[in-house]
This record gives C-alpha cells, structure tokens and sequence, in this order.
C-alpha cells in the first residue's frame, strides 16, 4: 500500500466514500481509492470538468455481468476474457455495492466505545506495573 498519497487521491477518497455511504473505502496498492466486496469491487473513474464523478464496477465473477447490466444506472465500460468493468450512475451505487457484497463500515456505539476505553485503559496499568 502506498504510504504517502497525493491530494488528488486523498480529494478521490472523500468523493468516492460520499457516494458509497455506508461502505468501507481503502487505498489500494497504488494509493487510490476503492470500496472492496467480495465479488469485485467499487472504484473512482474520475471526473470531467463540470461533470460528476465517474464511478465504476469492477468484477472477474462473470455470473455478475448480466445483473450488473441488469441494474438502471451501470452501463459496460470495459470487458475482457474474465473480468468487466462497468460505469455506475451515482443512484445506482447503492444496489451495485449490495450486488458485489462490498463491506459495510465498522461503526461502534457510545456503549461499546466506552468499554473499549475502559479495557484499553485498564490493559495499559497492567502493563505498566509489570
């Protein structure tokens, strides 16, 4: 994974997670944004000046082409032996990262969060002590 990523990528990263909501975006080995799922993946196209960003579907399942095709919004893009890449409409997102089974954001509650800080709090005295 890239260790020092560039504004265009950190500027990527914010408008991809504002479109998958709710899903986990990561860096990739070069730094760039994408929402990982378990049979492919959401990824940042880009944008064209004045227009929205180009998000898109990328999968090697070939059982998920024609669903994805299926969708309103996903449109082929790019298609090789095994794998497809689709470009997806912004109100298509949702349905798209249910379909590739992207994963969801780890988001803890007050309650847990205070008893993760207690632990951590208690765990650093022990290991002071000895």
């Amino acid at each position: 994974m890239a260790e020092h990523r560039t504004q265009e990528q950190m500027a990527v990263a914010k408008e991809l997670a504002t479109a998958a909501r709710g899903y986990r975006v990561v860096a990739d080995a070069e730094g760039w944004p994408v929402s990982p799922g378990r049979y492919g993946r959401l990824e940042h196209l880009g944008a064209l000046p004045g227009h929205a960003p180009q998000l898109a579907a990328f999968t090697t399942s070939r059982r998920l082409w024609r669903r994805l095709l299926a969708l309103d919004g996903v449109t082929k893009h790019q298609t090789g032996d095994a794998e497809f890449r689709g470009l997806v409409a912004p109100a298509a997102v949702p349905a798209v990262a249910r379909l590739l089974r992207c994963r969801c954001r780890k988001v803890i509650s007050e309650a847990q969060a205070a008893s993760l800080a207690v632990a951590r709090t208690s765990t650093q005295f022990k290991a002071s002590i000895l």
